[in-house]
């Protein structure tokens, strides 16, 4: 009897230890698992920075483009105004069938600098 005695009590031994190291060990990977995910994943936090980072772009060439739309819509307005505005109305047709008179010197300017 003392032979079974010792392989149960070292049997019970090693199952107590597999739970001991086994449940700690499962928590932990899963712990690791979902951490990475959460940081590094497709919806983590560096994710998030990189969307964010993206939104501002968006937001502030937005802002380049509404300031254009508002600028152009003043000047559709002026050229609008009954009598039109004669001087702009003539640069107008000017820039657009790209003429000008004999005795003009026409210096062309970069539209992104003024």
């Amino acid at each position: 009897m003392f032979p079974c005695r010792i392989m149960s009590a070292r049997s019970e031994a090693q199952r107590l230890l597999k739970l001991a190291v086994g449940g700690p060990t499962a928590a932990a990977c899963i712990a690791v698992y979902f951490g990475y995910h959460a940081i590094v994943g497709e919806r983590g936090a560096l994710s998030l920075l990189d969307i964010e980072r993206r939104i501002n772009e968006v937001q502030v060439q937005h802002d380049v483009l509404r300031e254009h739309r508002l600028r152009l819509e003043l000047r559709a307005a002026q050229l609008k105004q009954d009598p039109a505005d004669a001087d702009l109305l003539d640069e107008y047709v000017r820039a657009l069938l790209h003429v000008g008179r004999t005795d003009e010197i026409v210096i062309l300017l970069d539209a992104d600098a003024g």
